[in-house]
């Protein structure tokens, strides 16, 4: 917050607890969600809740509006504003694009879901969201996800081995292929402490062979990497367990 919207903010807050609130609602260089969002609440507080929720919809238009949008989900829903409520979920996430407000939003939606996602994932697709992936493959939209974990990079092992996991009956060649270079990347490295997490990727490699109905596949590229890497002493009790044993 710059100083600037620190004073507006202030005085606003100032007006309200003066009793000048017709004089709070109406000042006409309120321009930051920021501001708006100190005002709605100052509002609410003195059981002001539609002069608060009125202030709260004009903000959710001005910049640095989350915050104010967050809050307002919850308290429109509480004043039986169902469409104002939903408005600030869908600001919320266009603000974050992020899984959990992704979740809210559809559930604050309801029936009105459908005529909502096209253009929210369109949304999604054009900015840089961590949680794409997550969206995606929650949704179905299996090679979608792939896409962007081809694209990406230092994505968390648990986000990837998720969707592996979704995609062994569409995508079982990419989940075999994305599995085994993972594994084998931390192996030939000899990275010992990540020893359990390269099992956790061959685990997925199993499960996709499995799928196809291929285990003997399976059995002879484990029986390979048991040769070649024979001689690391905490990887091959690892190897000769966990992942004959999954599934």
């Amino acid at each position: 917050m710059t100083e600037a919207e620190g004073q507006t903010d202030a005085y606003l807050v100032m007006l309200v607890q003066l009793g000048r609130v017709s004089e709070a609602i109406n000042y006409p260089y309120l321009s930051s969600g920021q501001d708006a969002f100190r005002l709605a609440t100052a509002l609410h507080k003195r059981g002001l809740v539609t002069e608060s929720l009125q202030v709260a919809e004009r903000g959710l238009t001005m910049p640095g509006s989350y915050e104010l949008a967050k809050w307002l989900i919850p308290m429109a829903s509480q004043a039986g504003r169902a469409e104002l409520s939903l408005q600030a979920a869908v600001t919320a996430f266009k603000h974050s694009f992020n899984l959990p407000d992704y979740q809210t939003l559809k559930i604050i939606a309801g029936a009105a879901w459908d005529s909502l996602k096209s253009d929210l994932l369109s949304q999604l697709a054009q900015s840089q969201s961590y949680y794409k992936i997550e969206i995606y493959s929650g949704e179905g939209m299996i090679t979608e996800a792939i896409q962007v974990v081809e694209q990406s990079h230092y994505l968390s092992p648990h986000v990837v081995q998720a969707l592996a996991d979704k995609a062994i009956p569409t995508h079982t060649d990419w989940v075999i292929q994305r599995c085994t270079k993972e594994a084998e990347t931390i192996m030939n490295a000899a990275q010992s402490k990540n020893y359990s997490l390269a099992v956790d990727w061959l685990q997925r490699v199993k499960a996709a062979y499995g799928y196809l109905n291929e285990q003997a596949k399976w059995q002879n590229y484990l029986n390979a990497l048991l040769t070649k890497h024979a001689r690391k002493s905490s990887l091959c009790p690892l190897l000769k367990c966990r992942p004959v044993n999954r599934r």
